[in-house]
C-alpha cells in the first residue's frame, strides 16, 4: 500500500529542553507533548511555537510516549504522528513553501505520481509543487487496488478498492496538466480494448 519505506523516529533525533521535540531530517520538528501536536520549521526547544498545532487527549505525556514515522519524498515529507494511547495521525510537510497539511487517509495508502510530482491517495493527492486538493466522497478505509496508464504515458487511472462494501474509486491524473479529475465511485469497471472505460454503479 506505501511505494515508500517508512522511517522509524530513533532516540538520537529526540531534542530535549523546555519544549522537546524530535527533529526529522533536520527540516522539520515535531512533537506532541504539552497538551497538542506541534509541527516547527525552527529546531528551537525554547520556544513551544509552530506552523501547525492541534490538541491531544493526554495533556501530560512525554516525547518518549508518542510514535513518530516518517517518509523522505523530496520536497515532501510524510509524517505519522501516535499521540499516547491514540490513534495515528498523518500530515504532509512541503519543504518548499514550508506548509503543513493534515490527510488522514495517507494512513490507508500512498501511490507516487510518475516522474516525481507528488502522492495520490485514496481520496485526493498533494503535488511536489504545493498543488493539492481532497475530494470529500466520504469514503474510507479504502486500499490501492491498480494503476492502469495510457499508451502515450500521460494518462494515468489510479484504483482505491473498499473490499466491506465493494466500491471502487477511480481517480485519472494527467502528468502535463498536473492535476486530478474529480473521482468516479463505481462498483465494478474494465478497460476496452479501444481505452474506453465501461464502469457501472
Amino acid at each position: 500500500q506505501y511505494e515508500f519505506e517508512w522511517q522509524e523516529v530513533t532516540r538520537d533525533m529526540h531534542r530535549y529542553g523546555q519544549h522537546p521535540h524530535v527533529s526529522i531530517l533536520d527540516k522539520i520538528f515535531v512533537e506532541a507533548v504539552g497538551g497538542d501536536i506541534t509541527i516547527k520549521i525552527e529546531d528551537n526547544t525554547e520556544d513551544g511555537l509552530g506552523i501547525y498545532r492541534e490538541k491531544v487527549s493526554h495533556l501530560d505525556q512525554t516525547l518518549d510516549d508518542g510514535q513518530y514515522r516518517y517518509a523522505d519524498l523530496g520536497n515532501l515529507i510524510l509524517i505519522e504522528i501516535k499521540p499516547f494511547q491514540e490513534e495515528s495521525r498523518y500530515f504532509v510537510y512541503n519543504h518548499k513553501i514550508q506548509e503543513v497539511k493534515k490527510i488522514d487517509s495517507i494512513g490507508e495508502a500512498v501511490v507516487l505520481l510518475p516522474n516525481d510530482q507528488g502522492i495520490i491517495f485514496p481520496n485526493g493527492y498533494y503535488l511536489q509543487s504545493g498543488g493539492y486538493k481532497q475530494f470529500d466522497h466520504g469514503i474510507t478505509n479504502q486500499k490501492f487496488l491498480q494503476r492502469v496508464s495510457s499508451p502515450n504515458g500521460e494518462d494515468f487511472f489510479y484504483v482505491f478498492y473498499q473490499e466491506d462494501t465493494g466500491i471502487n474509486t477511480m481517480m485519472s491524473y494527467n502528468i502535463i496538466e498536473q492535476e486530478v479529475m474529480t473521482p468516479i465511485i463505481c462498483n465494478g469497471y474494465t478497460f476496452l480494448e479501444g481505452g474506453e472505460l465501461c464502469y457501472f454503479k
